[in-house]
């Protein structure tokens, strides 16, 4: 089985730089903290008859556990961690946006919010912020190439033409019944 060959970095190519997917996954622990931190507050204070507190909590259980593996992946260079921060972070903006619709955009009164509890309207706006973030860094193409330039080896020069001595090193024993290549 034959696998399609990436194109690896010669010397003076620079390797993908990890920012745009290392911020993500930074930021999605952020999220998941945020996020566990209102799970464990919230479910117990919500009643099953309050739609939007129950969608505003219950969306949160997969969208914790997606931004925890997510990130954990991105952080071991595996492509798959880029795809489930978008889906958790997505899943965190569309529940936000749930949310809004339910209760006729009485959500979005933030000053409102601020004024009456402070610390949870800047952690709730926060969220939102930080949910776009991610969203938006793991979407972008340097994450998907630091991702899949993660595993490829390093070369060290061009490769060289057949039947030409390797520039570095031991040569390679003659295969049986071959003539070793003339040096000049």
């Amino acid at each position: 089985m034959t696998h399609p060959q990436q194109p690896v970095p010669y010397p003076g190519q620079a390797r993908p730089s990890g920012g745009t997917a290392i911020t993500a996954a930074v930021l999605a622990l952020v999220a998941f903290l945020l996020d566990g931190y209102f799970v464990v507050r919230g479910l117990g204070d919500v009643r099953y008859y309050d739609l939007p507190g129950l969608i505003g909590y219950l969306h949160l259980i997969p969208t914790v556990l997606l931004l925890l593996v997510g990130s954990i992946l991105v952080f071991a260079r595996v492509k798959a961690g880029a795809v489930l921060l978008l889906i958790g972070a997505g899943l965190d903006v569309l529940a936000w946006v749930a949310v809004a619709a339910l209760t006729g955009g009485e959500s979005l009164n933030y000053l409102e919010l601020l004024a009456y509890a402070p610390l949870i309207g800047i952690v709730d706006l926060l969220g939102l912020l930080i949910a776009v973030a991610v969203v938006i860094l793991a979407a972008l193409p340097p994450t998907r190439r630091y991702l899949s330039a993660s595993r490829q080896p390093i070369q060290h020069g061009p490769p060289v033409p057949y039947g030409y001595p390797p520039s570095q090193g031991y040569d390679p024993p003659p295969h049986p019944g071959q003539h070793p290549p003339q040096q000049w």
